[in-house]
């Protein structure tokens, strides 16, 4: 085995075969911090040729005093070999010797412990726990099995549905009742989704930033976005639902009619037979019916009026690397919440998923509190009305190079 550089299309297309691939260690997520300042690297293992293992290396500079290397979501090797771990490590921390480097961080795309849709540890499930002593065995540092959200780390929790032996019924079919019936609402009312330009990303950003003072969430900058458009172009998706009111108003009527014409059977029934219980009840459901859609026609003149003919009701960004799609951020106004939308969005991510034979439909990042009381109790059960698991990673580890200088930064 040798230790070795590697050019950044060795190092992507390794990338891209290995199981612990994420759009966080892939190459483009480093060249974008290079076009950002940092210094980058690719480093590997080589088995006669054949690289068996690599990383990806930000050197980040603290406060001009020193620097540390970050190998983003970890190194990309059969964390089960023990003698490949240990050597990789050895020759990386060489390595990052000459670069001058105080300490190595590095945060491995690994699920630690099973889990299940509600994040309870399956019994009998996988669990790393030999992983874990491997790397305490090398001096690494473990920084805790955390909860929250922290935006100085990678998420350590994420919510994720597989789909690779999904079709649109069998999705809908898995879903819970609450979340089926919004999503069938959406499409009822025509919520439309599209996707944005770069150029008509400012419309996104006033979903963010309305987001962002409403629910007190550090907001990603338009630089963020755009970077990423540009470099991942058909890979980078901002998806906005919009209202169409025209559109809705007439679907609204049409509903108006429908409901009218099924009254009037009723009043037919009941006017031979006035004392049928059945059709008094069923008359009242149906006057209830056809207040709503007056109601709802009503509602939307109204926003036409207001807001014109088209209404950005909400956002989301997702990014696509190799087989799974990342629901990475989201805003939406609070004025159209009856309106379901953020389900509109999924369901029409969720069906693209299909199309293109995506296996994985990434919620991201969830807190890791699964009770009532969590920050992201809300947003962890819209989550989970898709269907599918928790998944708990790993954690960070630091390597101490130059200890006093590290404890000393830690402290």
């Amino acid at each position: 085995m040798i230790f070795t550089e590697l050019d950044q299309h060795q190092y992507d297309a390794f990338v891209r075969q290995h199981p612990c691939r994420n759009f966080l260690n892939a190459a483009s997520a480093f060249e974008m911090k290079r076009e950002n300042g940092f210094r980058i690297a690719y480093v590997g293992v080589k088995d006669e040729d054949q690289i068996i293992a690599a990383t990806g290396i930000a050197f980040v500079p603290f406060k001009r005093i020193f620097t540390y290397a970050y190998c983003q979501r970890g190194y990309l090797l059969d964390y089960d070999n023990k003698e490949l771990l240990a050597f990789f490590h050895a020759k990386l921390v060489e390595y990052c010797k000459k670069k001058h480097v105080a300490y190595i961080t590095c945060d491995p795309y690994l699920t630690y412990r099973e889990r299940d849709i509600n994040g309870t540890i399956v019994e009998g499930g996988y669990c790393r726990d030999h992983v874990m002593q491997t790397m305490k065995e090398l001096g690494y540092l473990h920084q805790g099995f955390t909860t929250g959200f922290d935006s100085n780390t990678q998420v350590r929790w994420s919510f994720v549905l597989d789909l690779s032996a999904q079709n649109e019924e069998s999705l809908l079919k898995q879903m819970d009742h609450q979340t089926r019936w919004c999503v069938n609402k959406t499409i009822k009312q025509g919520i439309k989704v599209k996707a944005l330009t770069i150029e008509e990303l400012p419309l996104f950003m006033k979903l963010m930033d309305y987001a962002a003072d409403t629910r007190s969430f550090q907001k990603l900058p338009l630089s963020y976005y755009e970077q990423r458009m540009r470099r991942l172009q058909e890979d980078a998706f901002v998806m906005v639902a919009y209202l169409d009111v025209q559109d809705y108003i007439e679907r609204m009527e049409k509903q108006l009619h429908e409901e009218e014409a099924a009254l009037e059977k009723i009043e037919a029934v009941l006017a031979e037979n006035e004392n049928s219980k059945k059709y008094q009840k069923k008359r009242n459901v149906q006057m209830e019916a056809i207040a709503t859609a007056q109601r709802r026609k009503k509602e939307a003149l109204a926003l036409q009026e207001k807001h014109g003919d088209e209404i950005l009701l909400a956002g989301a960004f997702f990014l696509r690397f190799e087989d799974a799609l990342i629901y990475v951020s989201a805003g939406a106004y609070d004025e159209f919440k009856a309106y379901n939308v953020p389900y509109a969005i999924h369901w029409h991510m969720l069906q693209f998923a299909l199309k293109n034979n995506i296996k994985r439909y990434d919620f991201y990042g969830i807190s890791g509190d699964f009770s009532d009381t969590a920050v992201d109790h809300g947003v962890f059960e819209f989550k989970k009305g898709f269907g599918g698991v928790v998944e708990e990673y790993i954690g960070v580890f630091d390597y101490p190079i130059k200890k006093s200088l590290y404890h000393l930064v830690k402290r």
